[in-house]
Order: structure tokens, then sequence, then C-alpha cells
């Protein structure tokens, strides 16, 4: 996962940008171990991405996926996670 502020890597192919996890039992969800911290109120951008032994890079097609930091004490946990299918 990789998008337009530094903890999702700032869309560059030097960052490993945010990692996801699977594994048999929860396959096809990938999820992150551990919370992605994001200025609260900030917008951000982001993209799944599949990275390949070497570096080489594969970014999911279509338009950016959007988001909004908010507060936890204003939305839901699920309002607070993201979620997509690789396109």
């Amino acid at each position: 996962m990789r998008g337009n502020l530094e903890a999702l890597g700032r869309w560059g192919t030097a960052s490993p940008g945010h990692a996801l996890k699977t594994s048999g039992a929860t396959y096809p969800t990938w999820s992150s171990p551990a919370p992605v911290s994001l200025p609260l109120g900030s917008y951000f951008s982001w993209k799944l991405v599949k990275g390949y032994p070497g570096g080489a890079v594969t970014w999911e097609a279509g338009e950016n996926r959007q988001g909004l930091a908010a507060p936890a004490a204003l939305v839901s946990a699920a309002a607070r996670q993201v979620e997509g299918t690789w396109r």
C-alpha cells in the first residue's frame, strides 16, 4: 500500500510504503499488522501495490483511493479502516 503521506511512502518506489500481511486462514484478505498513524484531519490518497523480489512493483489500475483521517471520538472503528480489492 502506498500513498501521498509519509506513513504511506509518499508514492515513491524507493520506499516500501506500508506493508500488508495475509495468511492461509485470511487470504484473499490482506491487512495491516499494526495501525498506521496519520495526521488527524488529513485527506490521504492511496493505492495497492504488488512488490516483487528485486524491487519491481505493479500498481493497481484506476484512480487513487481517497480517505480522511478522522478522530476516533467522531467515527466508528469500521469507518477508521480502509478496504480495497485489487483492481
